[in-house]
């Protein structure tokens, strides 16, 4: 036996273990608890309302508070899967300490339905989890389209170290997604001197891989300010003088990033072309065997179960997909944007 399929016998037993504790330990239904119960425990999302742009990379952590010598727990998170895309979710240390040991329950995400599911269960000696802490920090990337996304908790069962169920409830949130105006500068950039004090960005950005390169979100001291043109193009107007962060970022690639770039008075500051390095499919700022298995389970897919795995966006998954993570395979972003031979451009 090869030693992928190793790989993959091993990854089907430890996930069927999983499954057969997850069903009998934890039983998928709903429990919210008594809301009014001074003992309930909480899962909440935090923050609870947040706004972001289109495009925009942004992070929510699941939080348990008011726990008392918790051994187990499940929760799922629901978002709108139109507006919403899940990156990346990172278990949390909640139920890690003392002397029981640990076993995660997946996360599992199910990108068409718009729900992530996961949970954990501790064992052995010694008291179980109490007071507060986070469960799970969930990366997600907004949509080209704008609008509000519930992110809705529900499946949520807490079990006792004596093997009673708790009460518990659930404090869900939103995320608003806005359209990013090309006409108005963003609020951060908005000159605080005379318009003179005022320049400008330009450059280009190429995704690799692709004939095309636009949407790659171009952001200013972290805010997202302008997507590329087709053919990988942008200017940034209204960038107060000064010393700025660049960066280009887009869904299947490692962000590039150009620190210290100069922005002198009322004149534009020309970035020489960068290239994105494509393969980081499941968009954690590095290229792994996640992502090598993100495009293997999805290849030859049209259109991919996974729109992830399609990083190239041709369509499908195929050998092209695959090359991009090979090819990149242990790289890791953000990747330097050399802001070398700067030109500054008169108005």
């Amino acid at each position: 036996m090869s030693r992928t399929a190793h790989r993959w016998l091993a990854f089907g037993i430890l996930s069927f273990i999983a499954v057969v504790i997850f069903g009998r330990v934890l039983p998928v239904s709903v429990a919210r608890g008594d809301p009014s119960g001074p003992d309930a425990t909480t899962v909440r999302v935090s923050p609870a309302q947040l706004t972001v742009r289109v495009n925009q990379s942004f992070a929510v952590q699941l939080v348990m508070e008011g726990a008392t010598n918790v051994g187990a727990y499940q929760v799922a998170l629901l978002f709108d899967p139109h507006l919403l895309t899940a990156a990346d979710v990172v278990p949390g240390p909640f139920l890690v300490g003392g002397d029981r040991t640990v076993m995660g329950l997946g996360p599992a995400v199910e990108v068409q339905q718009g729900m992530i599911r996961l949970g954990g269960i501790s064992y052995g000696a010694g008291d179980g989890a109490s007071g507060s802490g986070v469960l799970a920090t969930v990366n997600f990337v907004a949509g080209a389209i704008p609008g509000t996304s519930p992110l809705t908790l529900d499946q949520l069962q807490v079990i006792g170290v004596d093997g009673a169920v708790q009460d518990a409830t659930v404090q869900g949130g939103s995320v608003t997604i806005e359209p990013f105006s090309t006409t108005t500068p963003t609020p951060t950039l908005t000159p605080t001197a005379t318009p003179s004090s005022a320049g400008g960005i330009a450059g280009t950005v190429q995704m690799q891989g692709r004939g095309t390169h636009g949407g790659v979100t171009i952001s200013v001291d972290a805010t997202p300010v302008a997507t590329t043109a087709p053919e990988g193009s942008f200017n940034v107007s209204g960038v107060p003088a000064g010393q700025h962060t660049v960066s280009a970022a887009h869904q299947g690639y490692l962000t590039a990033e150009s620190l210290n770039v100069s922005v002198t008075g009322s004149s534009t500051t020309s970035l020489p072309t960068v290239l994105l390095v494509g393969g980081d499919a499941v968009y954690d700022g590095v290229i792994n065997i996640f992502d090598l298995v993100m495009v293997g389970v999805h290849f030859g897919e049209s259109p991919p179960g996974d729109a992830r795995a399609d990083i190239n966006e041709d369509g499908r998954v195929n050998i092209f997909d695959l090359v991009l993570v090979g090819l990149n395979f242990g790289k890791v972003g953000p990747t330097e944007w050399p802001p070398a031979a700067l030109e500054e451009v008169p108005h």
